[in-house]
């Protein structure tokens, strides 16, 4: 899941990248446009006081339509392309976000995990060492049984002994 987080906050990146590459070229070329515009402008201004006939007023003039009516379909697609910038930094910065909240949890379950572990491990150890204890108190059982029984027989023996000296004797 984060893997697939970090791929589109990559990808993001990248078309972050490329609008805001192509945004500069539209710049670019509006500015050229305006600077031709501004240009023909005062040629056709300055020309207005000279001898300069209809024909070439008029197709100055449209030219003029033609690269405003281009202009305008430039700023319309900046505007567009800025839009759409905006819209792909909104869902970067959102995956940035989602991606820091999916840190933080990972970060936190790390730690509860360590501390699992390290429960288990003390666990381990206490049964550890109840199994040992087990094992002495086992052994000792086995030692008390065993002597138990010596006493039994010993005293049937000494029981055996003080009848036959008592019959006997």
């Amino acid at each position: 899941m984060i893997l697939a987080s970090v791929k589109e906050t990559k990808a993001a990146k990248k078309l972050l990248v490329s609008a805001t590459e192509h945004l500069s070229t539209l710049e670019t070329t509006i500015r050229d446009m305006q600077e031709e515009l501004d240009r023909r402008a005062l040629v056709q201004f300055s020309g207005a006081g000279t001898n300069a006939s209809s024909a070439a007023r008029s197709a100055f003039a449209t030219e003029d339509d033609e690269d405003q009516t281009m202009m305008q379909r430039t700023r319309e697609t900046q505007e567009r392309s800025e839009q759409y910038l905006q819209g792909t930094s909104r869902a970067l910065q959102n995956s940035e976000e989602t991606g820091l909240t999916i840190l933080t949890d990972l970060d936190d379950q790390r730690e509860r995990l360590i501390q699992a572990d390290n429960s288990v491990g003390n666990a381990r150890a206490g049964a550890e060492r109840a199994q040992t204890a087990l094992r002495r108190m086992s052994g000792n059982a086995v030692c008390n049984i065993a002597l138990h029984w010596l006493v039994i027989v010993l005293l049937v023996v000494l029981i055996i002994l003080v009848l036959y000296r008592k019959f006997f004797s």
